[in-house]
């Protein structure tokens, strides 16, 4: 072997030695990203899906909260009877029992998720309206518990504008991740209103 061709044997061995390694890590690396992809694919599908539940079931509860404080106050501005006063005191009753607010707070305690759901602008007058809600129908049950229909009907004016409030903001296509500002005027409106009649 000439001393020439000593070096040029030794560079070809590392040079195949490399071509070599560089293959495996390669194959290896090939291998690695497969193995990974599914399960941080399933990872990103059960969040998205988690999220899209979470969205739905909260989208849901909100709009019929929204609906039964509707429907006590649209009755209140109907009502001509102690019979239909009985009745809406049955139905602030009910509304009273559970606590709807419940499950807003529990999505609260997690920012990350909560921000996914709910715009982050509206979350203060979204949890806001849940206690001002449960609040004036307190106040509408304590009217109904001491007042006549006379007196109900003295104040239909403003259970009018609550109501007419409260369906502006259960459309049907509304989204509280990408509320407009009208949107978020109407829910701060409503607050206003409802606070102003509890007091």
């Amino acid at each position: 072997m000439s001393p020439d061709a000593f070096p040029v044997k030794i560079i070809e061995k590392g040079c195949d030695l490399v071509r070599r390694n560089f293959s495996y890590i390669l194959i290896i690396s090939v291998l690695l990203l497969i193995s990974c992809s599914p399960a941080d694919t399933e990872v990103i599908q059960d969040n998205q899906s988690k999220t899209s539940t979470l969205d739905s079931i909260f989208k849901e509860h909100y709009s019929e909260h929204l609906f039964k404080v509707g429907n006590i106050t649209k009755e209140l501005t109907e009502a001509d009877s102690q019979d239909d006063l009985l009745y809406i005191k049955g139905m602030a009753d009910g509304f009273l029992q559970g606590n709807p607010a419940s499950l807003p707070h529990d999505l609260a305690r997690d920012p990350n998720e909560f921000n996914k759901i709910v715009e982050e602008s509206l979350q203060e007058e979204i949890l806001n309206l849940y206690a001002n809600e449960k609040k004036y129908v307190a106040k509408i049950k304590e009217i109904l518990d001491t007042s006549d229909v006379t007196e109900v009907q003295k104040m239909k004016n403003v259970f009018s504008e609550i109501y007419n409030l409260e369906r502006n903001l259960n459309v049907n296509d509304f989204s509280l991740q990408k509320a407009d500002g009208k949107y978020k005027e109407n829910i701060k409106k409503l607050n206003v209103a409802l606070i102003e009649f509890s007091k």
